[in-house]
């Protein structure tokens, strides 16, 4: 949730929290009490929906990392593969192996999945050759981990990040609900308890503004002259 929405969502607690000290003064009205669960509800929903929101980012990011591991392993086979392929003078082989981290981003994400899984295979013929050139030992297997982790990461992240987008869509939404329901509806309700309970509307009014009650800005007086 960003700042502003963040700000947004502990005024609505403030006001809140506020009713319910003060229930004794408008509990009577079926009414008031019906805005004020409204209000509630409007609150209980907006969070849910952070949640989710916050999965999806999760998922989005470390869905990123998985990808990431999985090009950086796949890159240091690439860079041991066309050494290899060069030193014997194989350009068919060098073929199998010359992609720049860029190369194997390219396309959709079954098609990077693929491309990076048929490297790791076309590398154990020639796995030998490849430690020769740098390649750690055994490490066709951890590369053929980091392939399994993010083909593994990549529907349900896609599943959870979709529903995060909409989700989002559905927050903001209800923020706007809740702005009008204020607005429209709690405020008017407040106003009319402005002959028997005053101080009541006052704080009400200082809740609602985001932030806390304006501070008071206390002009600077100027020094009085020495008078020689």
């Amino acid at each position: 949730m960003d700042k502003p929405h963040l700000r947004k969502l502990q005024m609505y607690e403030a006001v809140l929290l506020y009713l319910q000290i003060k229930n004794v003064i408008w509990s009577a009205s079926t009414t008031f009490n019906t805005e004020v669960d409204a209000l509630n509800a409007g609150i209980i929903d907006i969070k849910e929906k952070d949640r989710i929101n916050k999965k999806s980012n999760d998922a989005t990011k470390g869905k990123e990392q998985k990808r990431d591991a999985m090009i950086k392993a796949t890159s240091k086979i690439c860079n041991a593969g066309v050494a290899y392929a060069d030193s014997i003078d194989d350009a068919e082989l060098r073929g199998k192996f010359d992609f720049s981290p860029k190369d194997l981003e390219e396309g959709n994400v079954e098609i990077v999945i693929a491309r990076c899984r048929q490297i790791g295979i076309d590398a154990i013929a020639i796995v030998s050759g490849l430690t020769d050139w740098g390649m750690p030992t055994d490490y066709l297997a951890v590369q053929s981990g980091t392939v399994e982790a993010f083909e593994l990461a990549s529907p349900k992240a896609k599943d959870i990040v979709t529903t995060g987008k909409s989700t989002n869509k559905e927050m903001n939404s209800e923020f706007k609900v809740i702005d009008t329901h204020l607005k429209r509806r709690l405020d008017k309700l407040v106003n009319s308890y402005e002959d028997i309970a005053p101080d009541f509307v006052t704080e009400y009014y200082d809740k609602r503004y985001i932030g806390g009650r304006k501070k008071k800005v206390v002009p600077t007086v100027p020094p009085t002259p020495l008078i020689v």
